[in-house]
């Protein structure tokens, strides 16, 4: 990965295959993407110094280096994710996970797409989880924010 891995991270669904739609096949792809970019990080500084430096337990820290087959691993959230792309950048967890809403958030204004009609036709949860979670006062994880971004890309692009 020759750029840093937050803007990899981000940029995780104009990489993808072209098209992504809105299916179970393409959240799982990006969900992918996104871990194999966490991937990188861990293979780079070591299981034992990421999760030393994250908090984060070793199990799914090192189940990241052993495979990016999202199903056979625990579920991660922004702040995981986070808090693992800010052991290789100068931005703090905090900074990182802020940046990664604050991206979906321009995402999310730019498709024009209501909130409501989003939680009722995907399946997200109710309005004011997801509200939360995107604001950060809850966890998100990994599997809705692919769901989320698989879902305003293939908005943006019909």
């Amino acid at each position: 990965m020759t750029e840093p891995p937050l803007t990899a991270f981000l940029r995780v669904p104009e990489r993808c295959a072209d098209p992504i739609t809105v299916s179970l096949e393409s959240f799982e792809t990006l969900r992918r993407e996104y871990r194999a970019v966490l991937a990188t990080v861990v293979r780079a500084a070591g299981v034992d110094a990421v999760a030393a430096a994250t908090g984060l337990d070793r199990e799914p820290v090192a189940s990241l280096q052993a495979s990016t087959d999202a199903s056979s691993t625990p579920s991660l959230t922004i702040d995981s994710a986070a808090a693992i792309l800010a052991v290789e950048s100068s931005l703090s967890e905090a900074e990182i996970g802020e940046r990664i809403r604050e991206d979906l958030q321009v995402e999310m204004a730019r498709v024009p797409i209501d909130l409501t009609a989003l939680v009722d036709a995907h399946a997200l949860g109710d309005r004011t989880t997801l509200r939360a979670q995107l604001a950060g006062q809850r966890p998100l994880s990994l599997r809705s924010y692919a769901r989320i971004r698989a879902i305003l890309w293939d908005s943006a692009r019909s």
